[in-house]
């Protein structure tokens, strides 16, 4: 397996719960001398998957509402390029 070198973290955020996990996963590559971007799927267009090569790993971050992404998460899902890039994905919930 190849080492990490570029992170590329799409997230979703309502009440800025994913946005604030999406940006400590971020700071955290940075102090590991690894390049990260975020991005907010909710002001993107399909051009962003230009900038994503096979060598960056993915991150989707994003709330659950009743068990559930919410349809902004699983149309971006779905719309996503195929390719052989490693990906996480992580939701988060309200307290």
């Amino acid at each position: 397996m190849a080492e990490i070198r570029r992170i590329t973290i799409f997230y979703f955020s309502g009440t800025g719960n994913s946005k604030g996990v999406a940006s400590w996963f971020c700071e955290f590559a940075v102090k590991k001398d690894i390049q990260c971007q975020l991005i907010d799927i909710s002001k993107i267009d399909d051009s962003v998957f230009d900038i994503i090569d096979s060598n960056t790993l993915i991150g989707i971050i994003s709330p659950v509402h009743g068990f559930s992404f919410p349809k902004i998460t699983l149309d971006f899902i779905r719309n996503f390029p195929k390719g052989k890039n490693r990906i996480i994905l992580m939701n988060t919930r309200g307290e």
